[in-house]
């Protein structure tokens, strides 16, 4: 019952938030108050963590009456929004057209089929079983999110506020039946955030829907939004932060003019400063792509007004900073840097600044995005690999962010790990096309700079990050948040019936992800309604499922609540919590024989009865 807490929770929070948005005056957007709301509940997730972990009561129970007091909070709110709200303050549905109807039918059928996927599957991502959900477990387990030793960094390091979010299901459900769908709330999120940034733009209804619609099609989109990997939610975040910011904007101007006073452009710094802090908090892509929007604020803004302008930016950075001071004190505790502790993450960024590299980081990016399901266009884009080396003189290892390894787009159009977005990037660069050569759409001061904002996060997107095997995934807020400007493009500038053809061929393209999911699949011999939950888990490496159940067993025949990991770095750990939790049993699971910096969060007192090694998967 606990486990629904949080999702009501939100649910009273945004019936709250939408009628004093309402009541507030005519004209408001239900978008903006779901945006807010879902903004609130990022922060409230954040401050139960962090605040129970101080006094390691990050337990079930301490959750639930956390959540509980957040309900009574919210009925309160919401009984009084009831009687406080005039007749008809929220407006009803209004009449869409054939064509928004379809736009919509088709983001609608998207999203079901999703979240299906989301809600009947078992997480089985490859990240998610190293240190996504691992991390979870252990931070159960202690009742904190603090540092613990770990043989993988990674459960330490990576930002982790997706977890946050999981773990508040996880700890009250006793189970993972929720966790692939905090990933498809933030993708509906996205949609809803994106057609409001349309609207914000000058979009028209349609343009706004179609800009949801854009989104909805992106195929590593469709394949993430079914796990516990954490693109979408920072893309969600990043959407709200962009959206406030926008709207920060506006109400600066208004501000210029005489129609607001401070409070009009406060109100939206507010929500901006936690959105942000919450993109920060899910994974370090979100500074790259947040810092441009940053900087055509302070363009915009900081001459005008440069008091007014200044507050805010402090504000929202502020706020920001202090949403992510638990992360930053606990990195500084483990390794004294606050932003990229240990060279497990520095691998990811760019060796170094020599335009070559860029221009080769830039066209291993697009390879990435067009590389097509056959073995001829795999062998050319290796090639463009290699004659790129030989024309530069340049290595792999200049731009590649693991040294020894060599460029190689694989050929899994249907995984969440390397999907490609061809079709989408076709779009985006009409779009850039549209955006230059449109007189139009040059005109269009609010599409043109938000053009070159989102130009000059690709730009530093390519500067700053290293190519690796699984980088379209990172391109997924790119996607999004271009898909406002593609909405403008294709029915602002392209005649009859190409629109109609655009949505079709994007709709089709996406029923290959929708259905055929590799690892999740609604279709086919192995769809997840026939594979059992416990081996879908090992579907990406079903090699390893007998020696986990081998080892479990024997951990349960010799009667052992003390178990020891002796594992490498990158073990499919996640799967053995399953497989030694499902008799029922409480069992504590710590790493040991670890030899980096996290050695020494090592406790007293544990004296594991079986010992598990990641080589053989046996007990011993």
């Amino acid at each position: 019952m606990f486990a629904f807490a949080p999702i009501l929770g939100f649910l009273l929070i945004l019936y709250s938030v939408t009628c004093a948005t309402f009541r507030a005056g005519p004209g408001g957007d239900w978008r903006e108050p779901f945006l807010r709301s879902s903004v609130i509940w990022g922060v409230l997730v954040v401050l139960v963590t962090e605040t129970l972990s101080l006094f390691n009561l990050l337990t079930a129970h301490c959750v639930a009456a956390f959540w509980t007091f957040v309900l009574l909070t919210g009925l309160a709110g919401a009984v009084i929004s009831l009687r406080r709200r005039p007749a008809g303050a929220i407006p009803g549905i209004a009449k869409l057209s054939a064509g928004e109807l379809a736009l919509l039918l088709g983001c609608g059928a998207i999203v079901f089929l999703v979240g299906l996927t989301a809600f009947v599957s078992v997480p089985n991502n490859c990240d998610s079983m190293f240190y996504h959900l691992p991390r979870v477990m252990h931070w159960i387990q202690n009742r904190s999110v603090a540092n613990y030793p770990t043989n993988t960094l990674s459960q330490l390091i990576i930002n982790p506020w997706a977890e946050f979010a999981v773990l508040q299901f996880q700890v009250l459900s006793g189970m993972d039946r929720f966790a692939n769908l905090v990933q498809w709330f933030s993708m509906v999120g996205s949609l809803i955030g994106v057609s409001a940034i349309a609207a914000v733009l000058g979009l028209d209804r349609k343009g706004q829907l179609l800009s949801a619609f854009i989104a909805a099609t992106i195929p590593i989109g469709i394949l993430e939004g079914s796990t516990t990997q954490v693109d979408y939610v920072v893309t969600f975040w990043l959407v709200c932060f962009v959206y406030f910011l926008l709207r920060c904007a506006r109400s600066f101007e208004r501000n210029l003019a005489g129609g607001v006073g401070r409070l009009g452009f406060s109100s939206s710094a507010l929500p901006a400063g936690a959105a942000l802090g919450l993109c920060l908090l899910t994974k370090a892509t979100g500074y790259v792509y947040a810092f441009p929007f940053l900087v055509w604020f302070c363009a915009g803004t900081l001459r005008k007004k440069p008091a007014d302008a200044f507050r805010c930016l402090l504000l929202v950075l502020g706020i920001a900073a202090v949403l992510n001071l638990g992360y930053y004190l606990r990195n500084m505790d483990l390794s004294r840097n606050a932003l990229s502790p240990l060279p497990d993450l520095s691998a990811y960024r760019s060796k170094t600044s020599d335009p070559a590299v860029f221009v080769t980081n830039v066209i291993l990016n697009m390879a990435t995005d067009l590389v097509l399901p056959f073995a001829g266009s795999l062998r050319f884009w290796d090639k463009v690999a290699v004659a790129l080396y030989q024309a530069r003189g340049i290595g792999p290892d200049d731009f590649l962010a693991f040294p020894g390894t060599q460029f190689h787009v694989p050929c899994f159009p249907l995984n969440e790990d390397f999907a490609g977005n061809f079709l989408h990037f076709l779009l985006l660069a009409a779009t850039a096309a549209g955006c230059l050569f449109s007189a139009r759409l040059r005109r269009d001061t609010a599409l043109r700079d938000y053009f070159l904002t989102l130009l000059g996060g690709i730009v530093l997107f390519n500067l700053s990050v290293a190519w690796t095997v699984h980088v379209s995934r990172y391109h997924l807020p790119i996607y999004v948040l271009c898909a406002p400007l593609a909405s403008a493009v294709v029915l602002r500038s392209l005649p009859g019936l190409v629109p109609t053809a655009v949505g079709l061929a994007l709709f089709a393209g996406s029923l290959g992800p929708l259905l055929y999911n590799q690892n999740r699949s609604l279709l086919g011999r192995e769809n997840i309604f026939i594979v059992p939950p416990l081996e879908q888990y090992f579907l990406s490496r079903y090699v390893l499922y007998p020696s986990y159940l081998g080892a479990a067993k024997a951990a349960e025949a010799a009667g052992c609540a003390q178990i020891g990991l002796s594992f490498k770095d990158q073990t499919w750990e996640y799967p053995l919590w399953v497989v030694l939790q499902r008799s029922g049993r409480t069992v504590l699971l710590r790493h040991i024989n670890v030899h980096n910096a996290s050695s020494r969060y090592a406790r007293d007192g544990f004296d594991p009865c079986a010992v598990i090694d990641d080589l053989n998967g046996n007990a011993a």
